[in-house]
């Protein structure tokens, strides 16, 4: 029971937004008076889209220990209730962990969403996002609807394929699609809209 691993279950209020913490030690020594223990934060942020886990502990001499113990133990599921309608399109999300130095970092994994049925509200699952419970990560569900969304706008223009798509919030920007890449005009290369650029070169 131990190292079994973790489903979080994520219930949105009023605003789209939650807050819970999770507090773990081994539940039979003293030891976390040393500092052999966890204490998390999970956020979900609506209007930024993203799911966080957080730090909230006191480093101690046992500290490190105690986390490289518990490095095994993972989140195996993620579950969102109150799902908003717009995730329906949505089949991944982008999942970043700290310390993650594998190429890529960061990396798309598969999104189940389940509509409200028999006053039940929706719902969605993350299946094995890979990350330790233990550990600092973020899943961005916003990216992958915006990015989405900026796919399905593309339209043609003089022969040229053409965006104009708002992406993390920021104001509407063009590029210009050729062949099968997607690239930023010359004057607009300041790295957010690169990083929008990359982002929707994933769904070509």
């Amino acid at each position: 029971m131990k190292w079994d691993p973790f489903t979080l279950v994520v219930v949105l209020g009023k605003d789209g937004n939650a807050d819970g913490t999770l507090y773990l030690d081994d539940g039979a020594s003293f030891e976390y008076e040393a500092g052999a223990y966890m204490h998390r934060r999970f956020v979900f942020d609506y209007d930024a889209g993203v799911l966080r886990s957080e730090d909230l502990a006191t480093e101690g001499k046992k500290t490190k220990d105690y986390l490289k113990a518990m490095a095994r133990v993972r989140v195996e599921k993620v579950v969102v209730v109150g799902a908003p309608a717009k995730w329906k399109a949505v089949t991944q999300v982008e999942v970043n962990e700290e310390g993650d130095k594998s190429s890529g970092a960061k990396r798309m994994v598969g999104l189940s969403y389940h509509g409200p049925e028999g006053g039940k509200a929706a719902w969605a699952v993350v299946r094995d996002p890979g990350v330790g419970i233990g550990r600092g990560w973020s899943i961005a569900f916003a990216e992958a609807i915006e990015s989405r969304e900026a796919f399905a706008t593309l339209f043609v223009h003089r022969g040229v394929l053409t965006q104009s798509a708002r992406i993390y919030g920021l104001d509407c920007f063009a590029v210009q699609v050729r062949g099968s890449s997607v690239v930023p005009r010359a004057t607009e290369t300041h790295s957010p809209y690169v990083d929008a650029v990359r982002s929707v070169n994933r769904y070509r």
